[in-house]
């Protein structure tokens, strides 16, 4: 391998290293996580027409603000 090749390719090792180890901590702190001590709900069965409604809690565990931007049901 050429000399100039294997400086670069030492120097791209280090970079991502240092990104890594020093940036990595300090990311992993500042993220959201979402914790929701109940993930489904079955209803009983209802007449046709009939409204039901059920309420989820959701926990913010992470050291960051958590943004619901999308909730889907199945």
């Amino acid at each position: 391998m050429e000399r100039w090749k294997l400086h670069f390719f030492k120097g791209m090792l280090i970079t991502v290293f240092l990104f890594f180890y020093l940036g990595g901590s300090a990311l992993s702190e500042a993220i959201p996580e979402a914790f929701l001590p109940e993930t489904h709900f079955e209803f009983s069965p209802v007449f046709e027409g009939q409204k039901v409604h059920h309420g989820f809690a959701i926990r913010n565990k992470g050291h960051a603000p958590l943004d619901i931007l999308d909730v889907r049901t199945e």
